[in-house]
């Protein structure tokens, strides 16, 4: 297009990108702007935990979200337990010892065994194993739940002891919008989109 002189502002769509460095190149008359981008996996987000209910505890889970449009390489990420009162993990999953990628939109679950059969197929299902004891998994807070990517944090969720915020038989804290909204009690979906209003 054609601008007058001066400033002028041009949006150029470029989604999906491949992971890696690549150059965009602005021609307007005689000039010629070339500007280096890196394009950097996108991360992960955890977007539902389930921690607490009533006996037996056999279907905790903590659900993990690809928001965006390409794959997110799950190279070095990890989903980290952390013990609210001394802040030190009591348990992690290294997510690249089950997939290598999460797809666009997609969806991991580390949970009970009995959660898998609630999940819908193409979600990723990951079983811990608490050496048969039940009700195990999850401690049920104060606590934390991080998401690694190497040494950085790249997400975490803090989740009370509190008895009215507790997720119930059925329900789990979740993010509404799914991707990056505030943190809400609402009904579990396990390896799915979250139940928001």
């Amino acid at each position: 297009p054609a601008f007058a002189a001066g400033v002028a502002r041009l949006e150029v769509p470029i989604d999906p990108l491949a992971v890696g460095a690549a150059a965009l190149t602005a021609r307007a008359g005689g000039l010629e702007v070339v500007v280096p981008i890196e394009v950097v996996d996108p991360d992960p987000v955890i977007s539902e935990v389930d921690y607490d209910m009533p006996n037996p505890e056999l279907f905790e889970f903590i659900e993990v979200h690809n928001p965006g449009a390409v794959p997110i390489a799950l190279a070095g990420v990890v989903l980290e337990l952390v013990n609210g009162s001394n802040d030190s993990p009591y348990d992690a999953f290294p997510l690249d010892a089950h997939a290598a990628e999460l797809p666009p939109g997609g969806f991991l679950v580390v949970g009970d065994p009995d959660v898998g059969a609630l999940m819908p197929p193409e979600a990723i299902f990951v079983a811990w194993d608490r050496g048969g004891v039940v009700g195990s998994g999850l401690q049920n807070g104060p606590d934390e739940v991080r998401l690694l990517r190497g040494e950085l944090e790249i997400d975490s969720v803090l989740y009370p002891d509190d008895a009215e915020d507790s997720t119930l038989d059925g329900e789990a804290i979740a993010r509404c919008p799914t991707a990056d909204g505030a943190w809400s009690l609402r009904p579990a979906t396990p390896g799915a989109l979250n139940d928001c209003p």
